[in-house]
């Protein structure tokens, strides 16, 4: 199954998971590149700030986007309980999608169920699969057994053997 991971990380958290899940899937790696700075305390607070107000960065994404894949699962943060905004920005810019897509969401223990759905509207169709990480779990490196569970929802086999 040729799967895409498209991820945007502003402190690494995510891109480890997003990592992890290309061994286990045999995926490749999109990551969003956004040009507004989200780096440090300052950055924090700007990435607050645009996701409750709702704004769309300018962003960069790898070509390998609009290649063809089975899958495409999208991975980001949750920001003040929506997806991080170079995250909406993506699926603002109405890519093409495949017939499966998954969301993987990392959090700091914010409720992501808001942030979940509001994707899930923007992708127009049911996700293949869905999962929220806590921040302490992903440091902790406390994510391996949910993140294959995860991997074979995506991919539609309970049992099929993963690569990783």
């Amino acid at each position: 199954m040729q799967t895409v991971i498209v991820v945007y990380s502003r402190t690494g958290n995510t891109l480890k998971v997003a990592q992890a899940l290309a061994g286990i899937l045999g995926a490749e790696i999109a990551e969003i590149r956004c040009q507004r700075n989200y780096d440090g305390a300052v950055g924090f607070l700007r990435g607050a700030m645009d996701s409750v107000m709702r704004r769309k960065p300018s962003i960069d994404v790898a070509q390998v986007v609009a290649q063809p894949h089975d899958l495409m699962v999208i991975a980001g943060p949750v920001w003040t309980g929506r997806a991080a905004a170079p995250l909406m920005a993506f699926l603002a810019g109405r890519p093409k999608l495949p017939g499966r897509v998954a969301l993987l969401l990392t959090h700091g223990g914010s409720n992501p169920a808001k942030a979940l759905a509001e994707v899930e509207t923007l992708v127009g169709a049911p996700l293949a699969a869905r999962l929220a990480l806590k921040e302490a779990d992903i440091k902790g490196d406390r994510f391996s057994a949910p993140l294959t569970d995860f991997a074979r929802e995506a991919i539609g086999e309970a049992d099929l053997p993963l690569i990783g």
